[in-house]
C-alpha cells in the first residue's frame, strides 16, 4: 500500500471521535429536518389517501330554493362533462329537543360518495332507526339505544357513523347561526316515511378529474377551481351554491396545521445548520492544525496542494455524509411515528401512509455536504500557503496580550489568580472563545425556542385545538436541541483538554491536586458557557418573536418564566454532565510525555 493512502487510514483511525462527533451532530440536525420536512406531507398523504378510500366528493351543491333542486336541475347537474360520480340527499340544520341538530336523510344503498363507515352498532334495517355522526366538540353525548323525536316521529339511535369530510374535532358549523352543531344525524330514505316527499337540498359530486389527486395540492385545486368557473358559466339556472374542500372546516384545520408545521420545519433548520457547520469547521480546523507537520511532510515530498486539500475534504465529507444517511433515515421514519399520534388532539387521524418524503432531507444533505467540504477546504488552504519548513514546525503560541480587564485596576487588582489566569486563556484564544459563543449561543437560542414553543400551547387561545401536536414538537425540538447542545459542549471541552495537555501535565508537575486541575480547565469552559448562554437567550427570544409572528400563535410576551429558568438549569446541567465524562481524561494525562512535547 502506497504512502498517501496509508496516511488517509490513519488520519480516519486516529480521529474517530472527531469523526463520530462530526457524524452525530450533522445527524441530529438532519434528524429534526427531515422529520418535520416529512411530518406535513405525511399527513396531508394520510388524509388525501382516507378521503380517496371513501369516495369524498370534490363538489357540494346545495339548492337556494325553498324547493330544493328539480329533477331536471339534478340531470343537468350530473350530466355535466367531468362527473364521475354523485348523491343526492336532503339535510336540514333544527333544534331537536334543544339540541342544535344536523338531519341529514339519503338512501344508504345508493351511498356511493361521501361514504358512511360504520364505527359502532349498525345501519338502520327498519323504520324509525337513525344513525349519529362519532363525537367530535360540543356533540351532544347520544348512545346507541337512545330516543329522538322529531318531525313528529321517534327515532331510535342503532349505529355510530363517520362521515369522511367531517373529521376535525373542532365541530362543524351551524348554517343558522355558526355555532357548533351538536348532532349531525343520518336517515334511511328507504325506511323514513314522513307522509310527504323530502326535497333535494344538496347533492355530491364526484369528479373524474381528480381522480388519484392529491387533495392539498395546486394541481387538485386548479382542477377543482376549472370545473366550477365551467359549471358558474354553464347552467340554465342560478339558485344554487357550490361548496368545494377549500369549503370544508375539516379541511380546513388540516391545511393550517400541516402548514404551521412546515413553517417551523423551515425556521428551525435555519439555527440548526449554523450550528452544525460552525462545530464542524472547529473540529476540522483543530485537525488540520495538529496535522500541520504531516502537510508539511507532503509538500516536502512533492504532493500537490489538490491531493492534500481532498484528504481533509475526504475525512469531513464522509464523517458528515454519514450523518446525513443516519439522520435523513430516522428522522423520516422515526420521528412522523412519534409526532403523528398527536394530530389526534385535532382531527380524526386516518391511519398512518407510511408515504415517505425524503426531499428536504436530501436538499440539507446536500446543502451540508457543500458548505462542509468548502469549509475544510479554505481551512486547509491557508495552512497550504505556509512554507514546508514553516509547517514542520509547530505552530507558535500566540503572545500572551493584556485583556480589558486588566486596564481596570479597580476590577483586576481584587480578581483571585485562578479567575485571572482564566479569563487570560478565555481572550487569548479569541478564537475558540467566539466559537464557543456562536456554537452554545445557538444551541441555547434553540432549546429556549422548544421550551417557549412547548409554553405557547397552554397560554394561546388559538393553539388550544392544536395544543397536543404542538406539544408534541416542541418536545421533540428539545430532546433534539438538548442532543446538540450535549455534542457541541462536549466537541469544544475535548477539543480545549486536547490542546492543554502541555499546560495540564504542567499543573500536576507543580502539585496541583486532580480537583484543582480539573476546575482549572473547566473554569474557562463554564465561563465561556455562561457567557454564551446569556447571549443564546436573548437571540433566542429574537427567535421565538420571529417564530410567534410567523405562525400567528400569539406574542413574546406570552411567554411565562419556566422557559428561562428552564433553558439555563438544561444548560448547565449538561456542562456538568460533560465535565464528569471527560474528568477522566484530564485524570489521564500522562505528565512525561505531555511535558517533552515541542512548543
Amino acid at each position: 500500500m502506497k504512502s498517501y493512502p496509508k496516511t488517509i487510514k490513519r488520519t480516519f483511525k486516529n480521529n474517530l471521535g472527531r469523526f463520530f462527533a462530526i457524524t452525530l451532530i450533522v445527524m441530529l440536525g438532519l434528524a429534526i429536518i427531515s422529520g418535520l420536512g416529512a411530518l406535513s406531507p405525511i399527513t396531508r398523504t394520510s388524509v388525501t389517501d382516507n378521503l380517496h378510500k371513501y369516495n369524498a366528493s370534490d363538489l357540494i351543491f346545495k339548492s337556494t330554493s325553498s324547493l330544493g333542486f328539480t329533477t331536471e336541475q339534478i340531470e343537468e347537474i350530473v350530466s355535466f362533462d367531468g362527473v364521475e360520480d354523485y348523491q343526492t340527499l336532503f339535510s336540514i340544520d333544527l333544534d331537536v329537543n334543544g339540541v342544535s341538530s344536523r338531519v341529514f336523510c339519503m338512501d344508504f344503498s345508493l351511498n356511493t360518495v361521501n361514504k358512511l363507515s360504520l364505527v359502532e352498532g349498525a345501519f338502520p334495517s327498519g323504520e324509525n332507526q337513525i344513525v349519529v355522526e362519532r363525537q367530535i366538540s360540543k356533540m351532544h353525548q347520544y348512545k346507541i339505544g337512545d330516543k329522538i323525536e322529531f318531525f313528529g316521529k321517534t327515532f331510535e339511535i342503532v349505529g355510530i357513523v363517520a362521515n369522511p369530510i367531517i373529521y376535525s374535532k373542532d365541530g362543524e358549523p351551524n348554517l343558522n347561526d355558526q355555532e357548533p352543531l351538536e348532532a349531525i344525524m343520518y336517515l334511511d330514505s328507504a325506511y323514513t316515511n314522513f307522509g310527504f316527499n323530502l326535497p333535494v337540498t344538496d347533492l355530491y359530486v364526484k369528479l373524474n378529474q381528480t381522480a388519484n389527486l392529491d387533495y392539498f395540492s395546486k394541481q387538485y385545486k386548479n382542477a377543482v377551481k376549472e370545473v366550477v368557473l365551467s359549471f358558474e358559466e354553464n347552467l340554465s339556472f342560478d339558485s344554487y351554491k357550490i361548496l368545494t374542500m377549500e369549503d370544508n372546516k375539516s379541511f380546513i384545520v388540516t391545511q393550517s396545521y400541516t402548514d404551521k408545521v412546515n413553517k417551523i420545519s423551515f425556521v428551525f433548520p435555519l439555527f440548526f445548520i449554523a450550528v452544525v457547520i460552525l462545530v464542524v469547521s472547529t473540529t476540522m480546523t483543530r485537525l488540520i492544525d495538529e496535522e500541520r507537520q504531516i502537510i508539511g511532510c507532503y509538500k516536502t515530498l512533492g504532493y500537490g496542494n489538490g491531493k492534500i486539500i481532498f484528504k481533509y475534504v475526504l475525512f469531513s465529507a464522509v464523517s458528515c455524509l454519514a450523518g446525513c444517511i443516519a439522520g435523513t433515515l430516522i428522522g423520516v421514519f422515526a420521528l412522523p411515528e412519534i409526532i403523528y399520534p398527536g394530530f389526534n388532539s385535532v382531527i380524526f387521524i386516518p391511519e398512518m401512509t407510511r408515504d415517505y418524503s425524503f426531499l428536504l432531507g436530501i436538499i440539507v444533505s446536500i446543502g451540508m455536504l457543500v458548505s462542509v467540504a468548502g469549509i475544510t477546504a479554505i481551512v486547509i488552504s491557508r495552512n497550504l500557503k505556509e512554507k514546508p519548513a514553516d509547517l514542520l514546525r509547530p505552530k507558535s503560541p500566540k503572545p500572551g496580550k493584556k485583556i480589558l480587564f486588566e486596564k481596570i485596576p479597580f476590577i483586576w487588582n481584587r480578581t483571585k489568580f485562578k479567575y485571572k489566569s482564566a479569563l487570560r486563556n478565555i481572550f487569548r484564544y479569541k478564537k475558540h472563545f467566539i466559537m464557543t459563543l456562536v456554537s452554545v449561543g445557538g444551541a441555547t437560542a434553540i432549546v429556549f425556542a422548544g421550551f417557549s414553543l412547548y409554553n405557547a400551547v397552554t397560554t394561546s387561545e388559538k393553539l388550544v385545538a392544536i395544543a397536543d401536536a404542538i406539544a408534541q414538537i416542541s418536545s421533540v425540538l428539545i430532546v433534539f436541541a438538548c442532543g446538540l447542545c450535549l455534542l457541541v459542549i462536549y466537541n469544544l471541552t475535548n477539543m480545549n483538554i486536547a490542546e492543554r495537555t502541555r499546560e495540564i501535565a504542567t499543573l500536576k508537575v507543580l502539585g496541583y491536586h486532580k480537583f484543582e486541575v480539573a476546575t482549572y480547565i473547566y473554569r474557562e469552559i463554564f465561563i465561556m458557557s455562561i457567557i454564551a448562554i446569556a447571549l443564546g437567550i436573548p437571540v433566542g427570544c429574537l427567535l421565538v418573536w420571529f417564530l410567534f409572528g410567523y405562525l400567528d400563535i400569539g406574542v413574546l410576551s406570552d411567554v411565562s418564566w419556566w422557559p428561562y429558568i428552564a433553558t439555563l438549569a438544561v444548560l448547565i446541567g449538561l456542562i456538568l454532565i460533560i465535565d464528569l465524562l471527560l474528568l477522566n481524561k484530564i485524570n489521564k494525562v500522562d505528565m512525561n510525555t505531555s511535558l517533552k512535547m515541542v512548543d
